[in-house]
């Protein structure tokens, strides 16, 4: 099974995760790491909103990094999509990707207004909302 690992990283932390999502690969699963840090900076879409006003605007780093991204599903042929830390991809953009997706999703638990993350599987030409 081939994975591709998205993440956000910068320096010693980006070569670091590089590193460690390829080895990470063995006889049966592959991991191809993305880092999509370059692309926009975090701030920009942190909030829902912020993305979907990027994503409406047609926001030129955004749209690099979709495009990108795509290239890489394209070449590599994945089975699946891994995203961590900051999430960039818009759900419209998710609907066209034709690969299980693991997504992370913030929540709040009823007895404590700390959210924690959880994550959500999404099959092929779904997305999560």
């Amino acid at each position: 099974m081939k994975i591709i690992y998205s993440f956000n990283k910068r320096g010693f932390e980006a070569a670091f995760w590089t590193r460690e999502i390829a080895a990470a690969s063995d006889d049966r699963y592959t991991f191809v790491p993305f880092n999509h840090d370059r692309y926009i900076p975090v701030s920009s879409y942190l909030r829902a909103q912020l993305l979907d006003n990027l994503y409406y605007e047609q926001n030129a780093g955004l749209m690099r990094l979709y495009d990108d991204f795509t290239e890489v599903i394209a070449r590599e042929k994945p089975d699946a999509v891994i995203v961590d830390n900051a999430f960039p991809y818009h759900p419209e953009f998710l609907r066209n990707i034709p690969i299980y997706k693991v997504l992370p999703r913030m929540t709040a638990t009823s007895h404590s207004s700390t959210p924690t993350i959880t994550c959500c599987i999404t099959a092929p030409h779904t997305a999560a909302i």
